[in-house]
């Protein structure tokens, strides 16, 4: 469904046909591709204090009642969706060499119950991590990441606490295709209320997903959806990093 994006403290949904607002009408090039220019060092991703300031954008749904993010200090992010669904995104520089991991910890105070992660009009869940792959983006380009995603031209690895499939599962979305795999890191089922920490291998699940090399991560975000049961969810995300390949072995 077409959508709208809106200033970054209010919350947007990844689903149907997407139109986004940028958070701000420019965003400085050092703070749009990160400050960070060492290809081997690892990259801690900034949500405050302010997240329009960190390059952070929101993607949000026609008739659909935004969920809200609001960035509490440089390194954590609350999120907020009641009967709400949206997409807080980032672009990131284009590293020289595939990224290798990503670690993070999260916690779930509120969620909406087990659903079927693979069903249009019933996939909501607490928390989604997107890790978002490349190969049209030329370094220092700007996206529009609701373009990309109806044109097809990006990967999309979503790493998800919610749904009644087991962890480790690996799921089709249905709202992006074949370019896109909902893993399953945390169920709905799950005990809430205490943090989770999360270290992914984007290498090794982006050629599990597609068969491939993973390209350059152009792009991160953030999202919940309650809308389609009316639900609530209220959750947090801190110490978002992305590690390149020169900072693990290399295996």
């Amino acid at each position: 469904m077409p959508r709208k994006d809106k200033p970054a403290d209010s919350a947007p949904r990844c689903k149907k046909y997407l139109t986004v607002i940028p958070v701000v009408a420019a965003i400085a090039t050092g703070i749009l591709f990160g400050a960070c220019t060492d290809v081997n060092a690892a990259t801690a991703v900034p949500f405050g204090p302010n997240l329009a300031a960190n390059g952070w954008q929101l993607i949000t749904f026609p008739r659909r009642t935004p969920a809200r993010f609001t960035a509490q200090g440089p390194d954590t992010l609350s999120i907020n969706a009641d009967s709400a669904v949206a997409v807080l995104w980032r672009q990131m520089r284009p590293a020289e060499d595939n990224p290798a991991t990503a670690q993070w910890r999260w916690r779930v105070d509120a969620s909406v119950g087990p659903t079927d992660l693979s069903r249009k009009g019933g996939d909501d869940r607490a928390l989604a991590v997107y890790f978002v792959f490349s190969e049209a983006v030329e370094r220092s380009t700007s996206i529009d990441l609701s373009s990309m995603m109806r044109s097809g031209q990006a990967h999309f690895l979503i790493y998800v606490w919610g749904g009644s499939a087991p962890k480790g599962q690996f799921l089709p979305s249905p709202y992006l295709g074949e370019n896109a795999r909902t893993i399953v890191l945390k169920s709905a089922r799950d005990t809430i209320g205490s943090w989770e920490s999360e270290r992914v291998d984007l290498r090794a699940d982006y050629r599990k997903a597609f068969g491939a090399a993973a390209p350059a991560l152009v792009a991160v975000a953030i999202s919940s959806d309650s809308d389609d049961t009316s639900g609530r969810n209220a959750a947090v995300i801190s110490d978002l990093v992305v590690n390149p390949l020169g900072k693990v072995d290399r295996k």
